[in-house]
């Protein structure tokens, strides 16, 4: 690579840090004299990087956002980072959604990798699955617009799809399975949008209800006919700490409770209950309480089932009955094992 070549690389570098340079700086760390800097800082311009300028004793240079996407330079553990990234959302292959998106980005960044990278990235990408049926479709144009809207403090108006009947303080209830709208019933919501938060691989906007007065969460993957329209808003105190602990209330706002006593340390059921919401409370060095707050009982029977421990529902009576009622069922349909027809 001519010398050139490399100081001009060396340079962005620099200047997509996002830092202000001081030209003294900048020609020392590059090993010039300023007029060579100078130049530098010309031929850039001419490719398309918007570098400000500030003179004086005071001056610096500085990478501008510009109306074009200039070409990155980027650090070998950046590009790795970035198409593990990619790899992982595209893994998802949801037509129609941010995995498409990603795929596409992936193809055109691997063309340009090193050769000493590619079978680091290529190895990660082979061995990477997900799971595309509990991954709820998203528009990256519907995701943009909100992030938007969110910063500029702009109101937004969309079509919601709710369930016939649904209510609460919610958009939706977690429960609620993903995918199209379609066949759900319709509501229109002019709301003031604070947040996104992406939790259980879905995505959640926490806004205020012009129409409600109230804080609302609604579920990207159920909001059509999306417009960001030219009022804004005074941006307010938000109802938690964050967007994420209101979510979280929300999951078990309205629900009952379920106690269960798990024979087994804090941190051994922690683990195996790390994709589910419950609030674990210690009893002894060997025990552990765990509490639930749920809208549907039959997952958290299967969940209990494949627990590689000894555990006692304490309540409600209802959930007693019902995991009872269960194992009956399960110990009526089981069959023996015939043991002397196994090879």
């Amino acid at each position: 690579m001519a010398d050139t070549t490399r100081r001009m690389l060396q340079l962005l570098t620099l200047l997509q840090s996002g830092g202000r340079y001081p030209g003294r700086d900048l020609a020392a760390r590059l090993g010039v004299s300023e007029r060579s800097l100078r130049r530098d800082i010309e031929r850039l311009r001419s490719y398309g990087y918007p570098v400000a300028a500030q003179p004086g004793a005071a001056g610096y240079y500085q990478l501008d956002r510009g109306t074009q996407l200039p070409p990155l330079v980027l650090a070998d553990d950046e590009a790795v980072a970035i198409l593990g990234a990619l790899a992982v959302l595209s893994a998802t292959r949801m037509p129609g959604g941010l995995g498409e998106s990603a795929a596409g980005v992936y193809s055109r960044i691997e063309m340009f990798l090193p050769k000493r990278l590619r079978p680091q990235v290529t190895a990660w990408r082979a061995a990477i699955e997900a799971s595309p049926e509990h991954a709820a479709v998203v528009a990256p144009e519907a995701l943009a617009t909100l992030a938007e809207a969110c910063h500029e403090r702009r109101v937004v108006r969309f079509r919601y799809a709710v369930a016939s009947g649904a209510g609460g303080r919610s958009g939706e209830r977690s429960g609620d399975r993903s995918g199209e709208p379609s066949g759900e019933r319709l509501v229109e919501r002019t709301v003031e949008p604070h947040r996104l938060v992406h939790r259980h691989l879905n995505w959640y906007l926490l806004a205020w209800d012009q129409a409600c007065e109230d804080w609302r969460t609604f579920r990207l993957d159920r909001i059509v006919d999306l417009t960001a329209l030219t009022r804004t808003f005074t941006a307010r105190e938000l109802p938690e700490e964050s967007a994420s602990a209101y979510l979280a209330q929300g999951f078990t706002r309205d629900r009952t409770r379920v106690v269960v006593t798990v024979a087994a340390p804090r941190d051994d059921v922690a683990v195996a209950l790390a994709y589910q919401h419950a609030e674990l409370t210690p009893i002894d060095a060997a025990t552990t309480q765990v509490e639930f707050r749920l809208d549907d009982w039959r997952w958290l029977i299967l969940t209990l089932a494949f627990l590689d421990a000894d555990f006692t529902i304490e309540e409600p009576p209802e959930f007693v009955a019902a995991a009872a009622r269960f194992a009956a069922r399960l110990a009526h349909h089981a069959r023996p094992l015939d043991v002397s027809v196994v090879p």
